[in-house]
């Protein structure tokens, strides 16, 4: 049942390209770890702006990134994810069920990016722009199912790394955390390790997932992004590949502790949040567009 649930969700909802990987050599970071240059996929998307921090530093869009990805899917109380929507304009949460709300933790260990390597927690929700949508809950993979009107709303982020959040903060809008924070991920035999703490030494919050195992699926796909009126909201698109691993929570093997730091810990505590679903990816890649207000240089040129 389960591998009929994840092959709908990458094959139908998605709409991507697949093939299986069996290999257990995905789990090697290493091997998994290419470099921008000659690579197949990000050579199909021409660079198409170069962008000057406001420290100085250059990077370019789209935004390229090679990370060992891990994403938490879970539940949340719909009535406070959709308070804390109140100032996102016409975004709302997903309805999973009568009262339910898609959460998910990514934990993003980047080997390799246009701002060099770092790593990154954000969370997201399952959102609508401009009409609300409910999707029935049947089990739980219904809160990583998602729809062609979705968007992954970028809720908040926390980095160790300072580049990066002056790129998406000032391009996208992202709401990171504007300084730096310990995120310590680690790989231990067949677990996936994690903590991550506020710059004033509060929990966010900590845990291990047992990592999925098996068969993967080897998907690319396109997805909507959102960032969160908190910093200033934009919208674009994200292309991923990368070979994906699902497997429900077990209690016995995962563990998540959520702390009360004020930025990220104590968010997910009033939002109720209960992990359900794990999606792990050791290869996996994206490229970052510009958000989509923005105009072409001759835009101007054009109109008189």
């Amino acid at each position: 049942m389960i591998e009929k649930v994840l092959f709908v969700f990458l094959l139908v909802i998605l709409s991507c390209s697949c093939n299986e990987c069996k290999d257990e050599s995905c789990f090697n970071k290493e091997s998994s770890k290419p470099s921008f240059e000659n690579d197949p996929f990000f050579s199909k998307f021409p660079t198409t702006d170069i962008i000057r921090l406001s420290n100085g530093q250059i990077t370019q869009l789209p935004f390229r990134v090679v990370s060992e990805a891990m994403l938490i899917y879970g539940s949340a109380n719909l009535n406070r994810v959709k308070s804390s929507f109140y100032y996102e304009g016409d975004f709302s949460p997903i309805a999973i069920g009568n009262n339910h709300a898609s959460v998910a933790i990514w934990i993003m260990e980047y080997s390799n990016t246009d701002a060099g390597p770092y790593n990154e927690i954000v969370v997201s929700v399952l959102a609508t722009k401009g009409k609300e949508l409910k999707l029935p809950l049947e089990h739980d993979f219904s809160y990583v199912v998602t729809h062609e009107e979705a968007y992954v709303f970028c809720k908040r982020l926390y980095l160790d790394s300072v580049d990066p959040i002056l790129a998406g903060r000032e391009i996208w809008g992202f709401y990171k955390h504007a300084r730096p924070v310990p995120i310590l991920i680690s790989n231990k035999e067949d677990l996936r390790i994690f903590n991550v703490e506020s710059d004033q030494g509060k929990l966010a919050f900590k845990g291990q997932v047992k990592r999925p195992s098996g068969a993967g699926l080897r998907a690319e796909l396109r997805i909507n992004v959102a960032t969160s009126n908190d910093f200033y909201q934009t919208h674009f698109n994200n292309t991923l590949v990368g070979t994906q691993f699902v497997k429900p929570w077990d209690p016995q093997t995962d563990e998540l502790i959520i702390g009360d730091d004020s930025f990220m810990g104590e968010m997910l505590r009033s939002w109720e949040y209960n992990p359900k679903v794990i999606l792990y990816s050791p290869d996996f890649k994206f490229l970052v567009a510009r958000p989509q207000n923005w105009l072409p240089a001759d835009f101007f040129k054009k109109i008189d």
